[in-house]
């Protein structure tokens, strides 16, 4: 397409800014960029969008209509107005306050688990203490049940010390 666009002639004289001749040849330089930005980067999407723009513009003028110039201005914020600057104060300072109380919050609530997984671990380990103290002494019980002679228990050397 670049080969047909750069050979093709402009033949009306419908712009106002440029002539046709000194027109062609500023597009042709366009062209002739965007086709060598395109095989540096890669990237042929500026040179389609070139060849398009000379396309259209070619036939604008070879219409008779003028040239088409188009700009394009990054938009513009609004200004704010004086109260609305202080609603968007006042906002901000309401959300860092709520982030630093949910901050705080969080902090204590993880405090207070890991006080509770303590206490919870050493109540755990008691109980774990507690039951190996009653197995050693069923343990020691039934070597005394199961050791004696036939007659049973005798109740005066029970439970050994």
């Amino acid at each position: 397409m670049a080969e047909t666009l750069l050979g093709a002639k402009m033949d009306s004289e419908g712009s106002k800014s440029m002539s046709p001749a000194v027109l062609e040849e500023v597009e042709i330089e366009k062209l002739k960029q965007a086709y060598a930005c395109s095989l540096i980067n890669g990237d042929h999407l500026p040179l389609i969008k070139e060849e398009l723009k000379y396309l259209i513009q070619s036939r604008r003028l070879a219409d008779g209509k003028e040239e088409l110039n188009v700009n394009f201005h990054p938009p513009q914020k609004p200004q704010l107005e004086l109260e609305d600057k202080i609603k968007m104060k006042k906002r901000r300072e309401q959300n860092r306050n709520a982030a630093q109380r949910f901050r705080i919050k969080r902090k204590t609530r993880k405090e207070i688990n890991e006080k509770e997984l303590d206490l919870l671990n050493s109540r755990n380990n008691e109980l774990r203490s507690q039951i190996e103290d009653l197995e050693r002494e069923l343990h020691i019980y039934r070597q005394y049940v199961y050791g004696l002679p036939g007659d049973g228990i005798q109740i005066e050397n029970f439970p050994p010390k």
